[in-house]
């Protein structure tokens, strides 16, 4: 029976430079070219080797926007056109990519044919010698007939999303599916010192899940109605009362969070000190979370399949 394993293949520590993303606590517009327009960007991904990098555009931030994952490469310096990624289907929308440490799978959320009732569910790909696979459908203990959105992805391979579904506590709420001998558990709701009456979405998880960080909407706590970033950390197994990320949340929409592992960046969606109208007009931009991580170190690992 297949099942994983997962390999100490290094240490790394997230204090690691990264040439014009540096700057503690500071708020910045990234800056690559052709990324950021007078569009909705969402999801900002860069690989470990920072030659290619993926993010969601879209008119719109809202559920029904059509959205599409696009990647950029870098050659001789210079960043590529984005163009759609290679398994966009035209008519339907792709959404919230996570890519795994090792650069070989993604994770997504999509309303593609194969989804339940039509709504949107979590999808996978894999990159095999260089080219996407046809994504694959997680099925029924990690998809609802509601949509799910945001998903990220702990190094031992357990989801973390947002959903919709019926027994959420509020508009949406974010979810747990443990990954057991190579299988998704059906997924839990993380509780309340996460999800509130309001509405959680996206998050991002830490890889070892010593932290999560997710976007939530409405409640008192929040800088703006639209949108704020919060954080939560998990200690003896069970996940802290979630604080908000004052530091840097604005006026207006601070959504779709991701996080290069691999340094101490924080990529999020944001419009900033616009009119906080949720999640129009948004563009990426990055801060620096050493001072928070306090120069964690993250054991990171490959996934190996093998006959038991």
């Amino acid at each position: 029976m297949l099942f994983l394993k997962y390999i100490i293949t290094g240490i790394f520590l997230l204090s690691v430079s990264f040439s014009n993303l540096k700057a503690q606590n500071e708020v910045k517009h990234l800056d690559i070219p052709n990324v950021n327009s007078s569009l909705t960007e969402s999801y900002f991904i860069l690989t470990k080797n920072e030659d290619t990098l993926y993010f969601v555009r879209a008119q719109k931030f809202t559920s029904k926007a059509k959205k599409t994952i696009y990647t950029s490469v870098k050659q001789n310096g210079s960043w590529s056109k984005p163009i759609p990624i290679s398994f966009n289907l035209e008519n339907f929308s792709d959404d919230s990519p996570f890519l795994t440490l090792d650069g070989k799978t993604m994770f997504f959320t999509s309303n593609r044919p194969g989804s339940i009732e039509g709504s949107k569910d979590v999808w996978k790909s894999t990159r095999v010698k260089g080219k996407w696979s046809k994504p694959i459908n997680l099925g029924g203990n990690v998809n609802s007939p509601s949509s799910e959105f945001g998903v990220s992805v702990a190094q031992n391979g357990n989801l973390y999303f947002g959903s919709s579904r019926k027994e959420s506590k509020g508009m949406g709420d974010i979810y747990f599916s443990k990954l057991t001998k190579g299988k998704y558990d059906k997924a839990v709701n993380l509780g309340e010192n996460i999800n509130t009456k309001t509405g959680e979405w996206g998050s991002v998880v830490a890889p070892d899940e010593s932290f999560i960080i997710f976007e939530s909407h409405g409640r008192e706590s929040n800088v703006s109605f639209a949108g704020d970033l919060y954080i939560s950390y998990r200690r003896d197994g069970k996940w802290q009362q979630a604080k908000n990320m004052l530091k840097f949340n604005s006026i207006g929409s601070d959504l779709a969070p991701r996080m290069n592992s691999f340094l101490n960046i924080l990529y999020f969606s944001s419009n900033r000190n616009d009119e906080p109208k949720y999640g129009d007009n948004t563009n990426v931009y990055y801060v620096d979370l050493s001072e928070i991580l306090k120069n964690k170190i993250f054991k990171l690992q490959t996934q190996k399949n093998n006959d038991e």
